[in-house]
């Protein structure tokens, strides 16, 4: 049987301050971190929108879509960009040569037919010139598109699916991860940190942290950086759009299962404290930080605390303060 690991899932909203939690795992014995982040279940078209299509959805063409997404979006993710290669995000290389195997391996887990079939939607991802000849072929009854159209379906409950997809996601570390050396993997954004309860469907044993920051030192580390909206309010001041794109993504946090929420300035302020809190949450020995201060120091992360004093706008800082009261840190 594989070993079942002890999945870390630390998650922020975005310049929150969540680096500094996964910089703290990275000290820890017996806590394997990846070099990136693990977005296989959030992003588009992966493991969220599959479950979505064959548990929620009415329609099997639906699913045979999402199917057929999930494919190419595991293409995509495992293999590297180097040069001039297409885009991809070397998944083959940070999450184990055998990522794609697995993967492709996790869907014939979980595809009980593919049969011949022919939908006009699939037509929608044949190339112009392919499609205008295979038209035409159509037209003059010389080419049975069928023939050549394979189509996914699953017949899975759900509670199927959910375990096919724990022991897919435990298959992936299991094939590079020692357990006896590391029985713990931390995983940065694996979850939205808004949906802390994706933590229990697709993992089989996982513990929850979010970690969240004073919006002013947000705002002006977005247009410092000009990350996410920070980019548009750099050039337009529009506070309003920051603050409603920070209310967004916290938007129904951590209402449905229990999760461990820390906030930036406390971890830093006060370090021992919160990470004794991140220690019990977790089940870690404190005899087993080996490594304190040598990825994270709370007295160099002391700067990334009230920056907005030097902001050149206050009245944009006044305005979040006004807009977004209940998540102004008061120390």
């Amino acid at each position: 049987m594989t070993n079942q690991f002890t999945y870390i899932l630390i998650n922020g909203f975005g310049w929150s301050g969540s680096s500094a939690l996964v910089d703290i795992m990275r000290e820890i014995k017996g806590v394997y971190v990846p070099k990136k982040e693990f977005r296989l279940i959030k992003d588009p078209h992966g493991l969220r929108d599959l479950d979505i299509q064959i548990n929620s959805s009415i329609d099997p063409l639906n699913e045979d879509i999402a199917i057929k997404e999930f494919l190419h979006f595991i293409d995509i993710y495992s293999r590297g960009s180097r040069g001039f290669r297409p885009l991809g995000m070397s998944y083959n290389q940070d999450f184990g040569s055998s990522f794609q195997g697995i993967s492709r391996e996790f869907i014939d887990s979980i595809c009980d037919y593919q049969y011949r079939g022919y939908w006009w939607y699939l037509d929608v991802y044949t190339p112009f010139i392919p499609y205008i000849i295979h038209k035409i072929l159509r037209k003059l009854k010389l080419y049975d598109y069928q023939k050549y159209t394979s189509l996914f379906l699953s017949a899975k409950t759900e509670e199927e699916f959910i375990e096919l997809t724990q022991v897919y996601i435990n298959n992936i570390f299991s094939s590079f991860v020692n357990y006896n050396d590391n029985n713990f993997i931390a995983l940065d954004q694996a979850i939205p940190a808004n949906r802390p309860s994706w933590g229990n469907r697709y993992f089989n044993n996982s513990k929850v942290i979010v970690v969240d920051r004073d919006p002013r030192d947000v705002y002006v580390d977005l247009i410092k950086e000009k990350s996410l909206v920070g980019y548009d309010v750099a050039i337009n001041h529009d506070v309003q759009l920051f603050v409603d794109w920070f209310r967004k993504v916290r938007k129904e946090e951590g209402k449905d299962t229990q999760y461990l929420k820390v906030q930036f300035e406390e971890l830093v302020l006060d370090y021992h404290r919160i990470v004794g809190e991140i220690y019990d949450f977790c089940g870690f020995l404190l005899e087993h930080h080996f490594g304190k201060y040598t990825r994270f120091n709370p007295d160099v992360s002391k700067k990334n605390i009230g920056m907005w004093r030097n902001h050149a706008y206050q009245d944009e800082i006044r305005k979040i303060e006004k807009e977004l009261k209940e998540f102004i840190y008061q120390s």
